[in-house]
């Protein structure tokens, strides 16, 4: 039963499961239209493509805040991969979803606006980026952490991100597309898709059993939702006697975080291995591309755990002083590394140390990577190949980076001192 309605009923509308996902994806493309044209009827006459680019982004957000459940079923069902294989090709004709397609259109503009390179491939590295941007900060405002906060600071976020963003892609364009920075590639092999459900985790002693009641939690959480979150669950879904689970954890609440902590210092392992693998006299937006790298791949390797731990995420995100912050404000320890490197790149730069530029530009460099693992682990493009997914992180996160430098009056990484 689907909200009183038969499965019988349901079929005599939609005789089989292919025509419903269809009408719904149609009603779902629909509703992200109607949006969009709205934000884009609210602008003047004279509006640039910027202007509109950053219309689209408000539209996106906007969804998500008024219908979140809607939106939920719009960034999960996979996407058509329909990539432009020509400069000049019509984007509308493209068998994408509303909103890429649009952002397509109107990098195609800015591109040929700022005579940039009239390159594919560029114009698919710029448009990623900035849906990806745009998804990442909506997506941490509907389901992640920022869901917490109130809508003037969700907004505030928002319009942080799209700002860095548009210094990012029109630097990016003027210096003609050469903005690669290191690392050029993930380091590494990374197992993609590779973790197993619960039952299959090994329970030959307790440290093991302890792993497999963390990740039934996982699978519960993934399933059924945190609220649905008790011991007897967490015992069927991690197929340990109730005894064993009694026994291993301190209750639900606890557990929760414990699961927590676990998630996130995977995360950090995978951040790390990609930040170690830097060549001596890397500077600090060298790590934190790396470090995107790592945040990326954690997602590709656990895509169930990433999401979850994104939905049970509890720490502290805003660095109360900007000279005095430490991990004890409470933050976890991937995000409290990800502050950390931002505020060495602000320390190297010509901005001021004020608590408010390193907020922001965490946020703005988070969006971006967070953009892509949703993306890629379990959002519209999951079906893109593995080594597609792998081969485009890079050129994403450095149209990402130029917007950082560029807030941060920063012409060339070259100018920063080695961390």
């Amino acid at each position: 039963m689907v909200s009183g309605i038969s499965k019988e009923e349901i079929s005599e509308f939609f005789p089989t499961d292919d025509e419903l996902r269809t009408i719904l994806q149609s009603e779902l493309d629909a509703t992200i239209i109607r949006f969009g044209d709205y934000e884009l009827g609210t602008l003047p006459d004279d509006a640039t493509s910027m202007d509109k680019l950053k219309a689209i982004g408000r539209a996106y957000f906007s969804f998500s805040q008024e219908s979140p459940d809607i939106f939920g079923a719009f960034i999960s069902n996979p996407m058509p991969i329909h990539f432009p294989t020509d400069f000049d090709e019509d984007m509308d004709k493209l068998k994408m979803r509303p909103t890429v397609t649009r952002v397509l259109g109107y990098i195609h503009d800015l591109i040929e606006e700022y005579d940039g390179p009239r390159d594919v491939d560029f114009l698919l590295h710029v448009a990623l980026a900035t849906c990806g941007t745009i998804h990442g900060i909506t997506h941490l405002c509907t389901y992640g952490i920022c869901r917490l906060l109130s809508p003037v600071a969700k907004k505030q976020l928002l319009q942080g991100s799209l700002e860095c963003l548009s210094e990012g892609v029109l630097r990016a364009i003027r210096k003609g597309g050469k903005i690669e920075i290191e690392p050029h590639s993930m380091a590494g092999n990374i197992p993609i898709n590779d973790t197993p459900k619960a039952p299959e985790f090994p329970r030959n002693n307790d440290e093991e059993k302890q792993i497999a009641v963390y990740r039934g939690l996982i699978d519960l959480v993934w399933d059924l939702g945190e609220e649905q979150v008790d011991i007897s669950k967490v015992s069927q879904y991690a197929d340990l006697p109730m005894k064993d689970v009694l026994r291993l954890t301190d209750g639900a609440d606890k557990l929760l975080k414990t699961v927590e902590d676990y998630l996130d210092n995977q995360d950090q392992g995978f951040i790390g291995v990609q930040c170690f693998s830097l060549p001596g006299g890397a500077n600090a937006f060298s790590y934190i591309k790396a470090a995107g790298y790592g945040y990326v791949s954690f997602a590709l390797h656990d895509p169930i755990g990433w999401n979850v731990l994104i939905e049970i995420a509890s720490g502290s995100i805003v660095p109360t002083d900007f000279d005095n912050f430490d991990e004890r404000e409470g933050m976890g320890v991937a995000f409290s590394f990800l502050v950390e490197l931002t505020k060495k790149a602000i320390e190297n730069s010509e901005s001021p140390r004020q608590t408010w530029i390193l907020y922001s530009q965490v946020f703005a460099a988070w969006a971006s990577a967070h953009g892509l693992a949703h993306l890629f682990s379990t959002g519209n493009l999951r079906n893109l190949e593995d080594q597609d997914k792998l081969d485009l992180i890079g050129p994403v996160f450095d149209i990402v980076i130029q917007g950082l430098l560029s807030t941060l009056n920063t012409e060339s990484v070259d100018e920063l001192e080695a961390e």
